[in-house]
């Protein structure tokens, strides 16, 4: 039997940091006691039981959106598709009982903060969707008889997502890329919240 817990895919990128933030927002409004119903999957397969305590959330973080590659020691991304990773998350969701996935992907075009990509958002939607509908052909044989994908910020710009990170109080500043000048990450950022005009240091 499934429970009220919403699961977070979280890659310590911003999209899924500000996704964190929006799930301990509805957790308070709630009045929760402090363990749910929030609960965020990392990108490695570890669980954390609540999403609301930062702390604890940013120190499972320890590694960074971009990574060394072990040959040449170049920074690159994860290779897997989000795809993949969406379904790994998902599948995880419904053997803990967790009916509600939040997939904090967004369709910012970088270097144009006010740009998105309307392509890529669609994309985005669809994969949510036939991940929910893939999943859902097994929903007798685990905890769920139900589960749903929502892409909250699929049609974002980077901007906007900037924006709704402060609107929430979003403690971006906690995580292991911020102020790593050599972070593509944080270099991405950094220039958004110039353009909008806060200069987000420290």
């Amino acid at each position: 039997m499934s429970d009220s817990r919403e699961l977070v895919v979280v890659d310590g990128a911003m999209g899924s940091i500000v996704a964190c933030a929006a799930a301990r927002a509805r957790t308070l409004s709630m009045g929760s006691d402090g363990h749910g119903p929030t609960a965020a999957w990392l990108d490695r397969g570890r669980l954390l039981s609540d999403a609301s305590g930062f702390d604890r959330l940013f120190e499972s973080l320890a590694v960074k959106p971009l990574e060394q590659h072990p040959a040449s020691g170049e920074e690159r991304r994860d290779d897997r598709p989000a795809s993949i990773t969406l379904l790994t998350a998902t599948l995880g969701a419904a053997d803990h009982g967790i009916a509600h996935v939040v997939w904090p992907i967004h369709a910012g075009v970088e270097g144009r903060p006010s740009e998105m990509d309307l392509d890529l958002a669609a994309r985005h939607v669809d994969t949510a969707l036939l991940v929910t509908r893939l999943v859902g052909l097994d929903s007798d044989r685990h905890r769920c008889a139900s589960i749903r994908v929502d892409t909250p910020y699929a049609d974002f710009s980077d901007r906007q997502l900037a924006e709704l990170a402060l609107d929430l109080g979003t403690p971006f500043r906690m995580a292991p890329w911020w102020n790593d000048a050599s972070n593509e990450e944080y270099r991405r950022w950094r220039g958004v919240f110039e353009a909008i005009g806060c200069v987000a240091a420290g």
